[in-house]
């Protein structure tokens, strides 16, 4: 092989080296939570992501479509969230096996998020850990203590804080 040919080898290989790195530049191996996972057809963009739970088990948004669901916002430091707690999990009961029933913990720690749980009686309820609050973005949340109900595809129908007292309510029609 003469010597031109034998360059245009390696350059080749160095340049594909290098174009592989740099299209993997800034990517961690590993997705975040709330990161964006691809939508599958039909499912709303809002619930392409993934996270994980309290437990450090996979969660993909998309599981959520097929049934109405309560993402409930809070942060252990949230006295409101506290309030709240007794509620989410009457309905988590209440609508059992026909609603997602979702806590999206933000702030505090994983420590502190299980004291949470443990201590407001949201054991049975699935709880996110979203310390970068990218779940919480996603769906426009900025404070604590805030709701947002999803009917069976996805779509946001309802959303706010001020739906404590009613969330129960709030949630039948959506089960019809």
């Amino acid at each position: 092989m003469p010597a031109r040919h034998a360059r245009r080898v390696p350059l080749a290989a160095l340049a594909a080296v290098l174009a592989v790195a740099v299209a993997a530049c800034g990517r961690s191996t590993q997705e975040p939570a709330g990161a964006h996972a691809p939508p599958t057809a039909g499912t709303p963009a809002k619930l392409a992501f993934a996270a994980s739970t309290l437990d450090s088990k996979p969660f993909e948004g998309v599981t959520l479509a097929g049934k109405p669901a309560v993402l409930w916002f809070w942060e252990p430091a949230c006295g409101a969230c506290g309030a709240q707690a007794p509620e989410v999990a009457m309905t988590a009961d209440l609508y059992e096996g026909q609603v997602n029933v979702l806590g999206v913990a933000g702030g505090g720690g994983d420590a502190l998020h299980r004291a949470f749980v443990d201590s407001t009686g949201t054991r049975h309820v699935r709880h996110l850990s979203d310390p970068g609050k990218e779940v919480w973005n996603r769906f426009d949340v900025s404070t604590p203590g805030e709701y947002v109900l999803l009917d069976r595809g996805g779509e946001v129908v309802a959303r706010g804080a001020e739906l404590e007292g009613r969330l129960a309510k709030e949630v039948a029609p959506l089960v019809r």
